[in-house]
């Protein structure tokens, strides 16, 4: 039944599938049938390779986004994360927003280093940042929160840094000192800030002065912390 309404009468086929009145089939064979007539979400919920899988779900550009996300979600960890780094890889620009959709969402079942790497392996810190803004309130681990800064300075996002250098503590704030005077910062209000908090005068005084920003230095010294000039001079 199955296969003769895919030939003759896709619309019907996929119709009958949908409603799941049939679980006793060839699964495979008629996955494979359903892929020859472009049947994409029908294949998914059929194939059980995760090579199959991949081969598929690139084609993300006619499978709904939606759909596709839920999808994702009834996969193991591992596999999730396997097309996860599929769709990213292949075509990032298209993939994308699928891509941080998912990880917000099943980041409670996906390791977030894991997650993390997913962006970090394939260069894209745009959507490593994106990702990471909407669950920073729940991250408690230092290195993630590391990797959270790192990616606001690359994409310019400079007043994000600024919030959570200010508002939150889980950091390391050596090691994110360290990247920010190796980065060079266009904006140097987050170092202001790092420095102030932790109490880096020295350094920062250092910094800014080499680095003839002497208008930042002089406005720290006028506005914020007056009681800090003997240590700057």
């Amino acid at each position: 039944i199955l296969e003769l309404n895919l030939y003759e009468n896709p619309k019907a086929a996929n119709m009958i599938l949908e409603s799941n009145c049939f679980t006793h089939y060839d699964k495979q064979k008629i996955a494979g049938i359903c892929e020859k007539m472009g049947l994409l979400q029908v294949c998914l919920e059929n194939y059980t390779d995760i090579n199959d899988i991949k081969r598929i779900i690139v084609r993300s550009n006619i499978i709904n986004p939606e759909y596709l996300v839920n999808y994702l979600g009834r996969l193991t960890p591992e596999n999730c994360l396997i097309c996860l780094h599929e769709l990213l890889h292949l075509n990032p620009m298209q993939n994308l927003n699928i891509c941080i959709e998912a990880a917000v969402r099943y980041a409670q079942r996906i390791p977030l280093p894991e997650l993390v790497k997913l962006f970090e392996t394939n260069g894209n810190f745009n959507g490593l940042y994106l990702f990471l803004n909407r669950i920073i309130s729940q991250v408690n681990d230092p290195e993630v929160m590391y990797k959270y800064i790192c990616a606001g300075v690359i994409t310019n996002n400079f007043q994000e840094v600024q919030r959570v250098i200010k508002d939150y503590d889980t950091y390391d704030p050596k090691k994110v000192l360290d990247f920010f005077l190796e980065k060079k910062l266009v904006d140097p209000r987050p170092l202001i800030i790092l420095c102030d908090k932790y109490d880096y005068i020295e350094q920062l005084a250092v910094y800014l002065y080499k680095n003839k920003l002497t208008r930042f230095l002089e406005n720290y010294v006028f506005t914020l912390r007056p009681q800090s000039t003997p240590r700057i001079i």
